[in-house]
């Protein structure tokens, strides 16, 4: 498991290896001057692990809760959301290839549902919770459509842990932002339907 904070509900589990890269977003993922140093941090884990090894991509979270919407309304709202959801996922899908043509073996783990988190980070531009759930669904179509069209297995926690709103199902949270490691379970059973596995 390999991304943003999404990636910490499992650590400690059985036959998963986590690596958290920090605050890294997709649309950045492929830009090796960013500020979190996701990209080296990235190819750096992909140097050293095996061919064989599974590789699960845990990334634009942070994009839908922050980056989209304040980059949409720092430009005077010239930009749609969805062309910025656009942007985005074609960014991180030119790092999708990249980790083909290098024979990873991947999968991309979907944005989870939205939740009515406050602005703890003080953004001057920050998404009320029903645009924010509407980022994160249109960033999943367009994310699942992406993966489909081009031969990527995705894994859809944003429909399966979402209520009727878009927003996450409280028994699933841990906190504000994240799901619990009840998810777990869902993500071994979509490894082991789609790669023909046991996890």
């Amino acid at each position: 498991m390999i991304g943003d904070s999404h990636v910490k509900m499992f650590r400690r589990k059985r036959l998963f290896v986590v690596h958290h890269l920090g605050a890294a977003t997709a649309h950045n993922l492929g830009n090796p001057n960013s500020t979190t140093n996701s990209n080296r941090k990235l190819f750096n884990i992909i140097d050293k692990i095996s061919r064989k090894d599974i590789v699960v991509l845990v990334f634009g979270e942070i994009d839908c809760r922050v980056h989209i919407y304040y980059h949409y309304k720092k430009n005077n709202e010239r930009t749609a959301l969805s062309e910025l959801v656009n942007v985005t996922i074609s960014n991180y899908g030119r790092v999708l290839e990249k980790l083909r043509e290098a024979g990873v073996n991947l999968l991309v783990y979907g944005v989870p549902p939205a939740t009515a988190v406050r602005n703890e980070y003080r953004y001057p531009f920050y998404a009320p919770p029903e645009i924010h759930s509407q980022i994160n669904r249109v960033f999943n179509e367009k994310l699942k459509g992406f993966c489909e069209a081009n031969g990527y297995e995705y894994i859809d926690v944003h429909s399966r842990f979402s209520d009727e709103s878009g927003f996450m199902l409280g028994e699933y949270a841990a906190d504000e932002i994240h799901l619990n490691g009840k998810v777990v379970d869902f993500v071994r059973g979509e490894l082991n339907e789609r790669l023909g596995i046991n996890v």
